[in-house]
């Protein structure tokens, strides 16, 4: 769904995903082994046709948000809010830092609060959840820090590198009412 919202932080800023934003370097990120590692967009090649045909259906579907993470000016990599259910006021999260030269500099949490913040008080969600593979530390790390829960381990639940290594995935939450809180505190 295309927001206007533009989400500011210390660090970064998340603003709606453009198709202009749809350059051979975001291309590359996505082609990139070991940026690509844990992304489900893996298993494909990307070109900048695939990436603006993705954008446009990420703007045509109503239940999500999309946004480039930007330092500086800089898209750096992406986050996403989508919708689960409406009823139950649930989303999942899911985002990459795609120039490596700012991985580990604490900005992917940044975005994650930024992004939880904004589906707790502007769309009134009462829980978001996010899975990470068990070997994801980095991904891990960040929603700890973000104020996420480990809620479950599935077992054997993904394929990591090829079709016959098996990854379990643990699946986070959090709460609108222990953000509350975890803001608080922080």
């Amino acid at each position: 769904m295309q927001t206007d919202e533009i989400l500011k932080g210390e660090k970064v800023t998340l603003r709606p995903l453009l198709l202009s934003d749809c350059t051979q370097e975001y291309a590359d990120w996505l082609n990139d082994p070991e940026v690509n590692k844990y992304l489900e967009c893996r298993w494909q090649h990307h070109t900048i046709d695939t990436l603006k045909s993705f954008v446009q259906s990420i703007h045509n579907d109503k239940t999500s948000f999309m946004f480039a993470i930007e330092y500086n000016g800089k898209q750096i990599g992406n986050i996403k809010l989508n919708i689960q259910s409406q009823r139950y006021k649930r989303a999942d999260v899911g985002y990459f830092i795609g120039n490596k030269d700012f991985w580990g500099k604490g900005l992917a949490t940044e975005a994650v609060k930024l992004i939880v913040n904004f589906g707790f008080e502007k769309l009134d969600l009462n829980k978001i959840v996010a899975g990470a593979f068990e070997q994801n530390l980095g991904s891990i790390k960040v929603l700890s820090k973000a104020g996420f829960c480990k809620e479950a381990c599935f077992k054997k639940h993904s394929f990591l590198n090829d079709e016959t290594s098996w990854s379990d995935v643990w699946e986070f939450g959090i709460l609108k009412d222990d953000w509350k809180n975890f803001k608080k505190e922080k």
